[in-house]
């Protein structure tokens, strides 16, 4: 697995293809155990990531449009 050392700087769609590529090694079923265990900690980081960087995009959004949702 190639781990992506700049998350932070990396841009959405980076970081949206890597955490595709790794589910598509995750499900292959080719990877031992450590393997594994590693592809599904790079997944989740790069998952709660492009969330976090979902939901600042829609505040963003909702705020430039006037209407601020209030936080869940």
């Amino acid at each position: 697995m190639k781990t992506l050392n700049n998350v932070e700087q990396a841009s959405f769609e980076v970081l949206l293809k890597a955490l595709e590529k790794t589910v598509a090694e995750i499900e292959s079923g080719g990877l031992t155990l450590d393997e594994m265990v590693k592809n599904v900690a790079q997944a989740h980081a790069l998952a709660k990531e492009c969330h976090e960087r979902l939901r600042v995009a829609g505040d963003a959004i909702a705020h430039s449009a006037g209407t601020e949702e209030q936080p869940e």
